[in-house]
């Protein structure tokens, strides 16, 4: 079967008075990875139901090779959905819960059998095929899940619903890999919905969504360089990108109450007395091989890099950041002005 483009246009929909998306849009290329970030509540289980049809939009259309889905039953829609917490039939076996969506399609057991047996080779779970779910480890049962929507050949879009939260990282990782591989490899425009950011790694494409809208796409380093607004900014990257009043600087030609965002590792860290703005190491964060400081200042407070871990707690310290790397954002609504005002002279 052709591989499929969905396009999903200004959707919304509200739960009862609840507004919980409005003027949705996104579009996933065929074979095309997008990982949807955003912080719990904003809407993504609800945008993923609304391509699987378990929810009819108020406003807006689903399409898939320009066709509406709207219009056609669940069964129809070619979608292969991964919720967050797997259900696996308990009576049945690996086998049995891996071809069970292919009984549903009344097809012979010899081709069930080697439908069953390629995606259980891809997935390294071909010597599990005897057991019950309850043998299985949580990653083990994890595979067994993809293995059952893969190993439909109608599969056109996939949908991962924080399809790794409940993993521990050692597993997430290689089981992230190989889905995104497999889904390349068919072809499958995917769409993989979470709140960390690992989850975005290996996406060709990232959405932002707040409060039930796409706020910006991009790769992730376009994410991380370029925020559309102080939201992405503090959102995207290892560590919050640092958000402080604009007059700390002084900016010139900065809006009143604008907010001035730049990243830890532009922050120069130097003796106090040196130029910049004295303030206090007041906390150490270690993520190996990073180290960040934060430093108090007044009433605001900064995350500056220290790789090296020069700098302890109780330090007195001066910190500045070059003008080209600070964003300035409006202060009422968090929106990027284009252009970076220069220092004060």
């Amino acid at each position: 079967m052709e591989a499929g483009k969905l396009e999903i246009r200004s959707l919304g929909f509200a739960y009862g008075k609840k507004l919980v998306l409005r003027e949705c849009t996104l579009s996933v290329r065929t074979g095309e990875v997008v990982a949807v970030l955003g912080p719990s509540g904003c809407g993504k289980t609800t945008l993923l139901r609304m391509i699987a049809g378990e929810l009819a939009p108020d406003t807006g259309q689903v399409m898939l090779n320009g066709n509406d889905m709207l219009r056609l039953a669940i069964e129809s829609r070619h979608v292969g959905y991964i919720m967050d917490a797997w259900v696996l039939y308990p009576h049945r076996t690996v086998k049995g819960n891996i071809e069970y969506p292919l009984r549903l399609r009344k097809l012979s057991r010899g081709v069930m059998a080697d439908r069953v047996s390629a995606i259980a080779e891809q997935l390294d779970i071909s010597d599990l095929l005897d057991r019950k779910p309850h043998e299985l480890s949580a990653g083990q049962q994890q595979r067994v899940a993809i293995a059952r929507c893969l190993v439909r050949d109608d599969i056109q879009v996939l949908l991962a619903d924080e399809p790794f939260s409940s993993l521990d990282p050692v597993l997430r990782r290689p089981l992230r890999e190989r889905l995104i591989t497999l889904c390349r490899d068919r072809g499958i425009a995917t769409v993989i919905v979470s709140h960390d950011q690992d989850d975005a790694a290996l996406a060709d494409r990232v959405a932002i969504m707040q409060s039930g809208t796409i706020v910006q796409e991009g790769t992730v380093e376009e994410l991380y360089t370029t925020p559309i607004s102080a939201f992405v900014a503090k959102f995207v990257g290892p560590v919050p990108c640092n958000l402080i009043p604009a007059s700390s600087f002084p900016l010139r030609h900065a809006p009143d109450r604008a907010i001035a965002g730049f990243r830890p590792e532009h922050t120069i860290v130097a003796p106090p007395g040196a130029s910049g703005t004295e303030g206090e190491v007041v906390g150490v964060e270690r993520r190996p091989p990073q180290r960040w400081i934060k430093i108090v200042f007044g009433s605001d407070s900064i995350l500056a890099d220290d790789p090296s871990g020069r700098w302890t707690v109780g330090d007195r310290v001066s910190w500045s950041v070059s003008d080209e790397h600070v964003s300035v954002f409006k202060g009422d609504d968090g929106t990027r002005i284009e252009g970076r005002p220069l220092h004060a002279e």
